[in-house]
């Protein structure tokens, strides 16, 4: 999510069609103020090697998604349901796991 406050939402609606449940959430237009203390509320609630250990991730991720032809985001529950199977059977040269499995819980 991009909280930068000249951010225009990427999906917009109709005026006066209703909702359905498969339709695309549409990001709000929130005030400058706002979004300036919600990406500050968003830095601050993880460390900074968190925030570290999630981009690598969502890079490994976005990195598996483009050689296998996938979207990354919105990513389908399949996807990354395939993207977990593909990293847990990954190996290292030694054939060990490459991720402890932890790294698949919460």
């Amino acid at each position: 999510m991009d909280f930068r406050p000249s951010r225009t939402p990427a999906v917009s609606t109709a005026v006066g069609i209703a909702e359905t449940a498969g339709s695309v959430a549409v990001e709000p237009e929130i005030p400058a103020a706002v979004a300036k203390r919600t990406a500050s509320a968003v830095q601050s609630s993880r460390s900074e090697g968190t925030r570290k250990t999630y981009a690598a991730a969502l890079r490994r991720f976005t990195s598996w998604c483009e050689t296998n032809g996938h979207v990354t985001v919105p990513a389908h529950p399949v996807t990354v349901a395939a993207y977990l199977v593909d990293a847990a059977d990954t190996r290292t040269e030694s054939r060990e796991r490459a991720y402890a499995v932890a790294t698949f819980g919460t």
